[in-house]
């Protein structure tokens, strides 16, 4: 997978993202709401966030994107979801809709819609909670979470 330089670090892209970001000169910019550095360039006395151009995002698009793995300089579209602000939390687990249960070290998959928290079960691995969080969004919205194609 491509790495693109940010400051002295670099963050992963898709091949074919690559040509978006490319022309940019990125540095690491660092949100500390968040806790999670990210990707930045200037561009015509805007600032980009790499994530954004990946996503084809437009600057008045106030969409949150949602780095899955918790990690800001990781672009590539499976790690990228886009969400509506805080109801989209995502807890130590680094994925959406799964937390630890630090009893058992089991991990709880939850989901909230239509102004309620839907308990989706307990699972040995996050991984496994992620992928009924991802069942259930589907059933739920009847939208396919959106995947790049595999080469």
């Amino acid at each position: 997978m491509p790495k693109v330089r940010v400051g002295k670090s670099y963050a992963i892209v898709d091949e074919c993202d690559l040509p978006k970001v490319r022309s940019y000169r990125w540095y690491m910019m660092r949100r500390s709401d968040r806790d999670m550095v990210y990707a930045q360039a200037d561009h015509k006395g805007r600032k980009l966030l790499m994530h954004r151009v990946v996503l084809d995002m437009k600057p008045n698009d106030h969409r949150r994107v949602i780095p899955l793995n918790g990690n800001g300089l990781d672009c590539r579209l499976v790690n990228l979801s886009i969400g509506h602000g805080e109801r989209d939390f995502i807890g130590e687990s680094g994925l959406k809709g799964v937390t630890e249960n630090k009893r058992n070290g089991k991990w709880i998959a939850q989901i909230n819609h239509g102004g309620k928290q839907h308990y989706l079960g307990i699972f040995d691995t996050s991984e496994e909670a992620h992928k009924e969080y991802i069942k259930a969004k589907e059933r739920l919205t009847g939208h396919k979470q959106r995947k790049r194609p595999t080469k």
